[in-house]
C-alpha cells in the first residue's frame, strides 16, 4: 500500500464533506488565514486585513470550499496547503510565520514556478479567495 491509498483509506468512514475533521482543518487555517491575508492585502494595497470587515467570515468560507471539495480534490489541496505552508521553512519560516513581504516572494515563487501544480495551487487561492471575500463584503452591503 503507498502512501497516497492510505491516505485515501484513512479519508473512508467520513462523511464526503470532511468539515468536521477538526484536527485537519486546524492544521491548515492558519495557512490559509495567512495566504487570504497576503492576496487581500494585495487587492485592497494594505498591510494587514486580518481586522477587515468580512475578513473572518472569508478564512471560513474558505475553509468551508476546500472541505466541501469531493474527496480526492479536498486531499490533493489540504496536502499542497500543508507543503506550502513547510515550504516557507527553507526561506525563514513556515508560511504562516512570515513576514508579508516574504509570504508575497513564496506566492509569486509559486505562481511562477514551472510546476503546473505550484502554479495552479495560487491561481486557486487567488480566484477562491477573492471571490469568497468580495461575497461576503456584497451580502454586507
Amino acid at each position: 500500500m503507498n502512501l497516497l491509498d492510505s491516505c485515501f483509506r484513512a479519508l473512508e468512514g467520513l462523511p464526503s464533506q470532511v468539515q468536521g475533521h477538526a484536527a485537519t482543518r486546524s492544521a491548515i487555517e492558519p495557512t490559509v488565514r495567512s495566504i487570504l491575508d497576503t492576496l487581500i492585502c494585495r487587492e485592497l494595497e494594505k498591510d494587514s486585513v486580518a481586522s477587515e470587515p468580512f475578513f473572518e467570515e472569508t478564512v471560513e468560507g474558505m475553509l468551508e470550499k476546500l472541505f466541501g471539495m469531493p474527496q480526492y480534490l479536498a486531499l490533493g489541496m489540504v496536502g499542497l496547503t500543508l507543503v506550502f505552508d513547510r515550504y516557507g521553512v527553507l526561506r525563514g519560516g513556515r508560511f504562516s510565520s512570515l513576514s508579508l513581504d516574504q509570504r508575497h516572494a513564496q506566492l509569486r515563487k509559486w505562481k511562477f514556478s514551472p510546476v503546473g501544480p505550484m502554479r495552479d495551487f495560487v491561481a486557486f487561492y487567488e480566484k477562491m479567495g477573492t471571490f469568497v471575500y468580495y461575497s461576503h463584503v456584497e451580502e454586507g452591503h
